[in-house]
């Protein structure tokens, strides 16, 4: 699996705010906005945390090299332990369902009348000079992932979204400007606790019609918070104080501003960005015949028009 990062400017914004700019953003963002989403992990990938500096002095490259080992270690055994989880969803389309729904959802007065995606496997830090003028200047960024985290408590989905201007040097490298609007999304799944269970038996005992109605949940989620945080309500409360609470499910408590809430999960806002969680066990009902996308009610769009969809799957 391939470690990739955000652009460095990314990571300088404050992590406190959601709407990185003084100046409102127009609604809808451009009237044909261009969205590219960066598939980070095409299959259920394993968290493997840094591994921990010493102290010790060290000279040269050597402590990148005990580290870069350690961690290759670390994430062949959890790769090998979820192997059975992997091989159950080999046939799940993770960015097909991802596209049709951003498709379904993104098309809006809120967001962009006519939308455009384009869908990448690897990030894009430069280009052909050539194709500079095919790089458009403004653009809506999503990347996603679904990850096992390291210690087997939860499935974690992933969507990190920016709103940024761009410029192609003449040497072909992408510059990136401070984002107006960067926010985070996560769909948690914790394993819901057993004293003295296996963790990782009791995932790999899940089956694929839970798994699947697990992801299916997740891009359900994900793209109705993204669509929602750029409606009319969802703007007022960007400069606004939160009215948080404290939410207990299952066992799991999330701390935020009450976005979205059933027996089976709660989401919330917070400055950070957005979560929801929704506890699973390998003893939960299977949903009804095979696995099918969820059902969760969806915020309604403003509009109805349809974003047309480019694939890419190099890197240019």
């Amino acid at each position: 699996m391939t470690t990739r990062f955000w652009p460095a400017i990314v990571l300088l914004a404050s992590t406190s705010l959601v709407h990185a700019s003084n100046k409102p953003l127009p609604a809808p963002l451009a009237p044909a906005l261009p969205v590219e989403v960066y598939i980070e992990q095409s299959e259920l990938g394993y968290t493997v945390p840094g591994a921990e500096r010493t102290n010790e002095p060290y000279i040269g490259a050597v402590p990148d090299l005990i580290v870069s080992a350690i961690n290759s270690h670390r994430r062949q055994r959890g790769e090998a332990e979820i192997a059975p989880m992997k091989n159950q969803l080999v046939e799940y389309n993770f960015e097909d369902k991802l596209v049709q729904a951003l498709r379904a959802k993104l098309a809006s007065n809120d967001v962009s009348p006519h939308p455009t995606i384009a869908v990448f496997n690897a990030w894009r830090d430069r280009v052909d000079p050539k194709d500079a003028a095919q790089v458009s200047p403004l653009v809506l960024v999503i990347r996603t992932s679904y990850m096992m985290d390291y210690f087997y408590y939860r499935i974690r989905v992933s969507f990190s979204v920016m709103l940024a201007e761009r410029e192609v040097s003449s040497s072909g490298t992408i510059d990136w400007k401070q984002p107006t609007y960067r926010h985070e999304l996560w769909m948690d799944f914790p394993l819901v606790k057993v004293k003295g269970s296996d963790k990782l038996a009791r995932w790999n005992a899940m089956g694929r019609d839970r798994l699947v109605r697990m992801l299916d949940d997740a891009i359900a989620h994900g793209t109705d918070m993204l669509v929602y945080d750029f409606s009319p309500e969802a703007r007022k409360l960007w400069e606004q104080p939160m009215d948080t609470q404290t939410f207990e499910l299952k066992g799991f408590k999330v701390t935020g501003a009450l976005y979205r809430q059933s027996p089976d999960f709660v989401c919330i806002r917070n400055h950070g960005g957005s979560q929801c969680i929704e506890p699973v066990s390998e003893t939960d009902p299977l949903p009804p015949g095979s696995a099918t996308p969820s059902a969760t009610p969806a915020i309604p769009d403003a509009g109805a028009a349809s974003a047309s969809t480019t694939t890419d799957a190099q890197s240019h």
